[in-house]
């Protein structure tokens, strides 16, 4: 088990299942019909959509998780900052304004450990 927090490792094409894909692609064109013209391209497309979608489907889904856990912190900063506002006790705000600095660490690691490429299986080794 590892010792330090490491983030979760981003999603690579691997994990995206081609024949999960074409299996859907084709019913999706089975069932609009394969005598029709929009079902025969459907069908036949799908031996191309093996191959682009996995890459795009895996980028996608990684900018989606970036996105939420950019939004997961600016929530909690904002909340911090609502609360160092109101506060005048200088011990309390001296407490919040430690949560502050200590989650603009956190959204910096991040941020450092997805430009670099480390995840949790190298965190761990």
């Amino acid at each position: 088990m590892a010792s330090k927090k490491v983030r979760a490792r981003a999603i690579n094409v691997e994990d995206v299942s081609s024949v999960g894909i074409a299996g859907l692609v084709s019913a999706v064109g089975f069932n609009i019909g394969t005598d029709t013209w929009l079902g025969k391209c459907v069908v036949w497309s799908s031996l191309i959509l093996v191959l682009l979608l996995p890459p795009l489907i895996a980028a996608t889904l990684n900018v989606v998780n970036d996105k939420l856990k950019y939004w997961q912190w600016s929530g909690l900063r904002k909340r911090l900052q609502l609360m160092l506002d109101k506060t005048d006790d200088p011990e309390a705000r001296s407490l919040i304004e430690a949560e502050i600095k200590k989650a603009d660490l956190e959204l910096a690691k991040t941020l450092i450990e997805s430009m670099r490429g480390i995840h949790a299986e190298a965190a761990e080794s």
